[in-house]
């Protein structure tokens, strides 16, 4: 059974709904199913629904399925922030939060689509992940590659992230951020502040003294040394510690 805001029910396969009744042309649904009392089942079940437009406006949804009864473990929260900004493009770590316990099966435990270009699990590879001992939390820790500057990434769990319990899979969650390279952000922990001083510090030179290896983070205008020039730029740049 599915309810509209308006009140109405759908309660028969095949049954409609106008949207056209509605100026605004959408609409939120809460859905119900019911099933035997006794005995309760223990096996999940779904009710499946597919959305048309008689007047061939809208093209029809492809079908999608609820499923009842499977209590899958969620994600309550993520590090960074769900559509926050991840500063770090060459050790960047994310994490995801369960409300119960979970275990990867098998690889992938994510997918990571660039939505730019939609290039679908090309960064997938650049990082490992852990369990956390409790199951309760998956962390992703980039180990190659560098991500694209100032691009959308999409994060999505496969199904190979299941419940520690009962093997079902995790109800699947796609968290967004957005990639942004700091300059002089040389410790990689999303901020600007006196630690990035102290390491500019130590790599100040001359102009035209060739950049040591170790520098490159600091040589800000790219022309192969660090002084001065570089230095206002992080100067400009500075943020002081992330909260």
């Amino acid at each position: 059974m599915l309810q509209l805001n308006d009140g109405t029910w759908l309660d028969e396969i095949g049954e409609r709904y106008n949207l056209s009744n509605w100026a605004d042309h959408h609409v939120h649904m809460k859905y119900c199913a019911y099933v035997p009392a006794t005995p309760a089942p223990d096996y999940p079940f779904y009710v499946t629904y597919r959305l048309v437009d008689d007047f061939d406006t809208y093209a029809a949804t492809p079908p999608f399925s609820l499923v009842f009864n499977v209590p899958a473990p969620t994600v309550e929260e993520t590090t960074p922030a769900y559509r926050d900004v991840l500063p770090s493009l060459t050790a960047a770590e994310i994490s995801f939060t369960f409300h119960r316990p979970v275990v990867v099966a098998a690889d992938p435990p994510v997918t990571i689509t660039d939505e730019a270009t939609h290039t679908q699990d090309y960064y997938a590879g650049y990082f490992g992940y852990a369990v956390s001992a409790d199951g309760l939390t998956l962390t992703l820790t980039q180990q190659a590659g560098v991500l694209p500057n100032e691009t959308w990434l999409e994060i999505a769990l496969t199904d190979q992230v299941r419940d520690a319990d009962n093997d079902h899979a995790a109800i699947p969650f796609t968290h967004f951020v957005y990639t942004l390279h700091l300059p002089g952000n040389c410790d990689n922990d999303g901020d600007i502040d006196f630690d990035d001083f102290v390491l500019f510090a130590g790599c100040l030179s001359a102009p035209g003294t060739a950049v040591d290896a170790a520098c490159t983070c600091d040589d800000l205008d790219a022309d192969e040394d660090v002084d001065l020039a570089d230095f206002l730029t992080l100067q400009a740049t500075f943020t002081g510690a992330a909260e």
